[in-house]
């Protein structure tokens, strides 16, 4: 049995009343925890949201929790632990963020970790500039990550070279694939004669043998080359981020879009059925 660990976060503009209009958003962000040790993990998010908190403006704070079982899918539950943002500066938009990345541990994925709600004063001319310790903060987040895991496609799963396409979808590979009809495949890179880049998801329809399959809904091109492989589900742990050879990423500001904020008040129920 394996968990996620939600975090639920709610951000307002203009605290101090000085501009026309106020806004407030809501996003979360998402975590995965070892497989089995929920009891052990929920101390160990504590930690991790305490140093989250520290990242976030004072008009900004992590207001609730969801904890989901989710392989194999099972029973969730809420929390409502609030640690509002500890930073003393003003917030910027709720969509300023700030993108990290880092290698997993012991497997080939790239880590991708996007932190919104950056307070205003850490982006000049549309970069991060670090002020007084917050690098030094987020580099303590990133240790807490340290523990967990997150989802991803399991690069090292079984995968074959293609020989080619045809337009029905027919597929004839240089090595075996063993996976049996019905599995999800992903194409990645084939070509077409015009040297157009084909791929995406499919199912394995039918099967002559381990090199010979037919693809559903393919869409009628011709291809040659490129790889196959089956898409399956992995976890790697986040990467030492601060050890030799995965040292602490440079923050990139990005934006990312924030939702309507959380326990909001519903409007009158329409009586049409």
């Amino acid at each position: 049995m394996r968990f996620k660990y939600t975090m639920l976060f709610q951000a307002r503009t203009n605290v101090g009343g000085t501009a026309n209009d106020a806004h407030i958003g809501g996003w979360s962000e998402s975590i995965y925890g070892a497989e089995g040790a929920f009891a052990i993990s929920t101390v160990v998010f504590n930690r991790l949201m305490v140093a989250r908190a520290q990242l976030l403006p004072s008009s900004t704070a992590i207001i609730g929790q969801r904890y989901q079982a989710v392989d194999p899918v099972g029973a969730s539950s809420t929390g409502a632990t609030r640690l509002p943002g500890t930073w003393a500066s003003d917030t910027d938009i709720p969509q300023m963020a700030v993108l990290l990345r880092g290698k997993a541990q012991g497997q080939p994925n790239v880590s991708r970790v996007t932190l919104r709600g950056v307070p205003d004063e850490l982006v000049f001319q549309g970069e991060f500039k670090n002020k007084d310790n917050y690098q030094a903060l987020l580099n303590a987040y990133l240790g807490e990550l340290n523990n967990w895991f997150f989802k991803a496609r399991d690069l090292a799963a079984e995968q074959a070279r293609i020989l080619d396409i045809d337009a029905n979808g027919n597929v004839v590979t240089l090595d075996a694939i063993t996976a049996p009809v019905e599995t999800l495949v992903r194409v990645l890179r084939t070509v077409e004669e015009d040297g157009t880049f084909v791929g995406g998801l499919f199912k394995i329809q039918t099967k002559t043998d381990n090199f010979n399959f037919k693809l559903r809904e393919w869409e009628g091109q011709v291809t040659r080359k490129g790889r196959i492989r089956v898409e399956t589900v992995t976890y790697p742990r986040f990467g030492n981020f601060g050890t030799t050879g995965n040292p602490f990423p440079t923050p990139r500001v990005l934006t990312r879009k924030v939702g309507r904020p959380f326990g909001q008040y519903r409007g009158r129920a329409s009586r049409r059925r």
